[in-house]
């Protein structure tokens, strides 16, 4: 079982991010867990929550805390721990019912990921196929998007940014035989492509 959190730390007056990655293995899960619901409750900037760090906010109160700056990556499966059913036909629908109880901006994976804050705002990323449907592949999506909200970038934006590099990268790769380390391989070269940190082009 992985957890993975990126984020800002919150006792850190200086401003710097972090990035930190936990292996929820026993006797380890309980330490993620209380890890999981401090930062749930006391995050004020980007922060990413993957794997198993959806997991344990299965118990954790969405009263429990302010957690707008918060960004959560389930697929369906994941989806359904969170909010006792699958998503449905009504995507859309699903992803905002999920980031309204939450208060959290939800990037529900798909052929067409849905990306969706507490206050209505949509992006649809169509960016992406089958290769995509690979372990690890989430792993990698996770990192953009960390890095992403440590640029400062707002979570929705940052969200929908990085779910459209994610597919990007897929593009780039073989039709066949794709792991995920292939993806990595392809970040630099897909990045530049799109502009960003380019002198004259896009930046997050």
């Amino acid at each position: 079982m992985g957890m993975d959190v990126y984020g800002k730390n919150p006792t850190d007056e200086g401003g710097e991010y972090f990035c930190r990655k936990v292996w929820g293995w026993h006797p380890l899960w309980d330490m993620c867990l209380d890890l999981v619901h401090e930062l749930a409750g006391r995050v004020e900037h980007g922060h990413c929550n993957d794997g198993d760090g959806l997991n344990a906010l299965v118990d954790v109160d969405p009263e429990h805390g302010r957690m707008a700056s918060i960004v959560l990556t389930p697929h369906d499966g994941e989806y359904e721990r969170l909010a006792g059913s699958r998503p449905g036909p009504d995507r859309i629908g699903a992803a905002g019912a999920l980031a309204r109880s939450f208060d959290a901006v939800v990037l529900l994976k798909g052929p067409t990921t849905v990306v969706a804050a507490p206050d209505g705002r949509v992006r649809l990323v169509t960016a992406g196929d089958s290769r995509l449907a690979t372990a690890g592949t989430g792993d990698v999506l996770a990192g953009i998007l960390g890095a992403f909200l440590a640029r400062g970038a707002d979570p929705l934006d940052a969200a929908a940014a990085a779910a459209h590099v994610h597919g990007r990268l897929a593009a780039a790769c073989p039709e066949t035989g794709v792991v995920a380390g292939d993806l990595a391989t392809h970040l630099v070269e897909v990045l530049m492509g799109l502009g960003v940190d380019s002198a004259e082009g896009a930046s997050l």
